[in-house]
């Protein structure tokens, strides 16, 4: 499938400033996201960087009891996945996904709403150097990962009774102002750079949004790395980034328009009747697809 993703990341980079994401997962199997719980600190090499890496509106939303749910906004992005052809194609109309989610504010005595946020979002793919452990203790070093990059954005508020208007920070605003202080060694983009990542508080982004660099290891170096790390599965399967037009894939109109009915039938207390025929899944193969153990 080609790239139907059609912001460039540079291009997301400046105009991030001037876009306020609306406020109104597919079902698609893929790999996991990096995450950090909140005291955890761990050491990532980025796979690829911000020179190839591509941008999309991304919709992350609430569902079955959690907001580990990720699609990308089908009218943000004017594309929509066409179950017939098997292909992205062009979309001029609404996401159906927005019926679900209106704009409503937060009740007294509410902690968590369910809803969703869109915003602007890249994807890039790291290597976890210091492993994850199954339940079992057996320890898994050296397993790739996709990592969001997500991009700040400008919102007003108010201080002394005056509106000003400031913007937030996300980790690609972070990581490239780390860069700029890297040119002079050199290093000009985010591939073979390894990091310590951590999250500076609860509110920080799973993430991470503490960056330390540790150090620069050219891509023919990373067989060798991956030994001095623990990783014994490089001849196997070697580091390299995810194909991410294979794995971040648009919903169908009738699979939003469907998970829209489900959720409001959730949020509502209502049952919910799925339709007697369901569409055909795309079946996407994945290369390392039995990498991480769980």
């Amino acid at each position: 499938m080609a790239d139907w993703f059609n912001i460039k990341a540079d291009d997301a980079f400046e105009t991030s400033k001037k876009i306020q994401p609306s406020t109104s997962n597919s079902n698609r199997k893929g790999p996991f996201r990096f995450s950090l719980k909140r005291t955890e600190k761990k050491d990532i090499m980025f796979l690829d960087g911000f020179d190839t890496m591509a941008c999309w509106w991304e919709r992350n939303f609430y569902h079955n009891g959690n907001f580990w749910n990720y699609t990308p906004h089908l009218g943000k992005n004017r594309m929509v996945y066409d179950p017939v052809k098997q292909e992205v194609i062009l979309f001029n109309g609404q996401d159906p996904l927005d019926k679900a989610f209106p704009y409503e504010k937060l009740k007294p005595g509410q902690t968590k709403k369910p809803g969703s946020k869109v915003y602007l979002t890249g994807m890039l793919t790291v290597a976890d150097l210091t492993g994850v452990s199954t339940d079992e203790g057996v320890k898994y070093i050296g397993s790739r990962f996709l990592y969001p990059m997500k991009y700040g954005h400008a919102y007003k508020t108010k201080e002394n009774g005056k509106e000003v208007e400031k913007k937030t920070t996300g980790s690609a605003d972070i990581l490239k102002g780390k860069l700029e202080n890297l040119r002079r060694k050199g290093i000009k983009d985010l591939t073979g750079t390894v990091w310590s990542v951590s999250r500076r508080d609860d509110k920080s982004p799973r993430n991470g949004d503490e960056f330390d660099f540790i150090d620069y290891i050219p891509p023919q170096d990373w067989g060798k790395y991956a030994a001095q790390v623990g990783y014994t599965g490089y001849e196997t399967y070697p580091w390299k980034p995810y194909k991410y037009s294979d794995i971040i894939v648009p919903m169908s109109l009738l699979e939003a328009e469907e998970l829209a009915k489900e959720i409001l039938a959730e949020r509502n207390g209502t049952p919910y009747e799925p339709p007697p025929t369901q569409e055909a899944e795309v079946d996407v193969s994945y290369e390392n697809d039995d990498e991480i153990p769980f």
